[in-house]
């Protein structure tokens, strides 16, 4: 997904929704890693935490973009992974 001001307005909203029901001075940083018709955001929440946005180089498929993420959930062959 290349429409940068959709994704964005997706975090904010996320931001808004969650903020009620955390702790003060907790705040939420972001990964976006575009891949095809979509992307992968990853969120962050710490103590002190600057709310800041950081936006990867978009991908063809959701596979290369699993392979940039430090993460445990998926593993294996990534290129299994298909967007609809």
């Amino acid at each position: 997904m290349t429409d940068k001001t959709i994704i964005q307005n997706y975090i904010n909203n996320f931001r808004i929704q969650i903020s009620g029901i955390l702790k003060p001075n907790i705040g939420i940083s972001s990964a976006v890693f575009p891949c095809g018709d979509g992307a992968i955001i990853e969120f962050n929440f710490g103590e002190g935490l600057e709310s800041a946005d950081k936006y990867y180089a978009p991908v063809e498929k959701i596979s290369d973009a699993l392979e940039k993420i430090e993460q445990k959930a998926f593993g294996g062959n990534l290129g299994a992974f298909r967007s609809p």
